[in-house]
Parts: structure tokens; sequence; C-alpha cells
């Protein structure tokens, strides 16, 4: 087993991050890097206090904790759904071929499909699953 706790393997991590940063995470990072500049120049001309940016950054992490204990379930079943819905499987590859796509078989496929979901809805809603 390879360990990954030396300096080496931190620029390593860097660099992947950096590598396969897009542009939603990019601009997530410089909001902070931004937010980050602004606290210390306030702090540097004693607009804003350490003591209350440390104030600012318990209550966030205590909103953060209660809000994620509060919706976890919620957030639990809607993965599991979004992990159910989202495999495909060999009939949805064959059918998304432009030879195979107007067979008869794609479009039982597809009918059938739709009534899967239908019923699996209606089911959800029943026992309350979807919330």
């Amino acid at each position: 087993m390879v360990r990954y706790d030396e300096v080496g393997s931190i620029s390593k991590k860097l660099k992947t991050f950096f590598l396969d940063l897009d542009v939603t995470n990019f601009l997530i990072v410089l909001v902070g890097v931004g937010v980050f500049a602004l606290l210390m120049g306030a702090m540097n001309q004693s607009i804003v206090t350490a003591q209350s940016v440390v104030t600012a950054v318990i209550t966030t992490v205590i909103v953060y904790v209660y809000f994620k204990k509060e919706y976890s379930r919620k957030i639990k079943k809607l993965k599991l759904k979004n992990k159910l819905l989202k495999k495909d499987s060999i009939l949805d590859e064959l059918c998304a071929s432009k030879k195979t796509r107007n067979t008869k078989l794609c479009n039982n496929y597809e009918t059938s499909k739709r009534s899967f979901y239908n019923i699996s809805n209606m089911l959800l809603q029943r026992y309350n699953i979807n919330d």
C-alpha cells in the first residue's frame, strides 16, 4: 500500500485539483480568495476585528452543522433516487443509435420505460419516499 502523506503528494494533489478545475469551481475559488483578501484588508485597517471574524466563522460552522443534520436524510434519499435513475440499461444504449431508434423493440421499450417511471413516481408519492 502506497502512502501519500509526503510533501510531494500535496503538490500532485494541488496540480490535479487545478488541472481538473472547471469554470464554476474556479469562480468559487476566486470568490473565496476575494472574501479572504477583503477580510484581511478590513482587519489591517481596523474596520473589522479578528474577534468578529472568528465569531462569524464559528456561527457559520454551527449553522452548517445544523442544516446538515436537519436535511441529511432527505439528501440521502434524493441521492439514492438520482443514482437509481442515472443507470442506463443496454437497451438505452442500443436505442440511442440512429439505426435502431425507430425499431419496434425500441418503441416498445420507450413505452414500457415511461410506464415504469409513472408507476415508480406514483409509488414514491403514495409512500412519501420523495420528500
